[in-house]
């Protein structure tokens, strides 16, 4: 009898595990859905300029770093053949 109760406890933990995995995955991927649709936002309000994007979905916490670039790639390098002429 002490058998069948051991297994069942058993079986009780392993749901317990599995729900919760299942759980921090279903929150893992959410949490990146939304990251997803915030950079998307982003990259729609700001067409002509250069976005830079890194992603890192694996680790807790999620991390994204989001680098734009206000000053256009011309502008930038007339500047600089500008500053060699003065030199």
């Amino acid at each position: 009898m002490s058998f069948i109760i051991s297994k069942k406890s058993e079986l009780a933990e392993l749901l317990k595990k599995s729900s919760e995995e299942a759980l921090l995955k279903a929150r893992h991927g959410y949490a990146v859905t939304i990251m997803e649709r915030a950079i998307k936002y982003i990259m729609s309000y700001l067409k002509d300029y250069n976005i830079d994007v890194r992603k890192k979905y694996r680790e807790n916490p999620i991390e994204v770093l989001i680098r734009i670039y206000w000053i256009p790639e011309k502008v930038k390098e007339v500047k600089e053949e500008s500053k060699e002429k003065q030199k």
